[in-house]
């Protein structure tokens, strides 16, 4: 499926999956939305050197058509943990995943227990699923207010 404007080059869906996958490590990205350009860089607050990427910092600075697409916040992340549990059958395993939720450092805990289970890789295939339908929502957010823009200057 492609993400389309009529002021860009579309979004293709491997494009998607490595914005997807980019974020997932904690890089950001930036959409260019009158070109279709993809910038990804680290957080600046985050690294000590940020002159592999100092041109890229200031493309972004010097053009107001750069959007950041952003990763889904904690509370978000925290429902993806929540609907995969959900997800799950009924047994120990589902009951045990659902009191990690509800006790302290959940993330924490919930990767530790998920990395030791048997549904390891069903958790990242699904977890990576839910971060490609948020960045793919998120464009599409960022494109429509883009043409919001264009009509209503």
């Amino acid at each position: 499926m492609l993400i389309e404007s009529t002021t860009m080059t579309p979004i293709t869906d491997d494009q998607i999956k490595y914005i997807a996958s980019e974020l997932q490590t904690g890089m950001l990205c930036y959409l260019n939305t009158k070109t279709g350009e993809l910038l990804f860089v680290p957080n600046e607050d985050l690294i000590d050197d940020t002159a592999p990427w100092k041109d890229a910092y200031k493309k972004i600075e010097d053009s107001y058509s750069y959007r950041e697409i952003e990763r889904p916040g904690s509370r978000d992340q925290f429902i993806i943990m929540e609907d995969f549990a959900i997800a799950l059958p009924d047994g120990k395993f589902k009951q045990d995943l659902f009191n990690i939720l509800d006790d302290e450092k959940p993330f924490r805990n919930f990767k530790k227990f998920i990395d030791k289970s048997e549904v390891r890789d069903d958790w990242y295939a699904f977890n990576n699923q839910k971060h490609i339908e948020w960045v793919t929502e998120e464009v599409r957010t960022i494109l429509e207010r883009r043409e919001d823009e264009q009509q209503y200057p």
